[in-house]
């Protein structure tokens, strides 16, 4: 798995994925740009401010960088 997922590898490690389970699922319809949707997402800069007992208790925001980002940006 290490291969195949590459550099993401070591940025998921810190999830401890192995560990998790599913408690429940749900699913929106939401009218708007998805790539808007997906960019508010993919940030951990508001976690701190906007999830301060939630989120904020579990993940590590300081750092937490998303590779996928990073890709994107070398990109343009």
């Amino acid at each position: 798995m290490k291969e195949s997922l590459g550099p993401i590898y070591e940025e998921l490690k810190e999830f401890q994925l192995g560990s998790l389970r599913l408690v429940d699922q749900y699913s929106y319809d939401v009218k708007c740009n998805w790539k808007i949707a997906m960019e508010a997402n993919m940030e951990v800069y508001h976690v701190q401010s906007i999830h301060p007992k939630t989120v904020h208790v579990g993940l590590d925001y300081r750092g937490n960088v998303n590779t996928f980002f990073l890709m994107v940006m070398a990109e343009w």
